[in-house]
């Protein structure tokens, strides 16, 4: 089984959970970040995981690109999608605005992995808004993670019916 995981960070959040998810994927997996790497050959993989980092409750714009230009194609796979983000009471309407509805109906899985906020990356206007993120999510006494029991289950279900 040949797996490609295309991925958009913008501070590292997505790149580190689509690490996580190859080294749980079974057979061969490439990671390709879609904002430094051409977009790959997809008949080369059986299956397609595709994530990224939300900004602002919309994806990174080269992840929707790529799904609306591959969407033929990508259907007839098996496909995974994920999104990072911070706030999870938004996870379902950020992840029916980041994909089309035609791949959220074919995907396999589909799942939120949270996210993480690390001020040092940020940029100071990202910054401001990070702070307000924060300190929503904390006075409900949560604190923006990476939920890698929901990567784990992600990966279950991709993995399924693999031998």
């Amino acid at each position: 089984m040949n797996t490609v995981i295309i991925y958009a960070s913008r501070y590292g959040c997505a790149k580190k959970c689509a690490e996580i998810l190859a080294r749980q994927i079974y057979g061969s997996v490439d990671l390709v970040n879609i904002q430094k790497e051409g977009v790959p050959e997809l008949a080369h993989y059986d299956q397609v995981i595709i994530g990224g980092s939300i900004r602002f409750g919309q994806i990174r714009k080269q992840i929707k690109g790529f799904c609306r230009e591959n969407i033929a194609e990508l259907t007839k796979k098996k496909i995974g999608l994920f999104i990072c983000c911070g706030l999870l009471e938004n996870a379902r309407q950020n992840i029916e605005n980041s994909f089309p509805q035609q791949m959220l109906d074919h995907a396999a899985a589909v799942e939120c992995f949270g996210g993480e906020i690390d001020l040092n990356k940020l940029s100071f206007f990202d910054r401001i808004i990070a702070n307000m993120v924060m300190k929503a999510v904390e006075q409900k006494g949560d604190k923006p993670t990476v939920l890698v029991e929901k990567i784990d289950r992600f990966c279950q279900e991709m993995n399924r019916d693999i031998t």
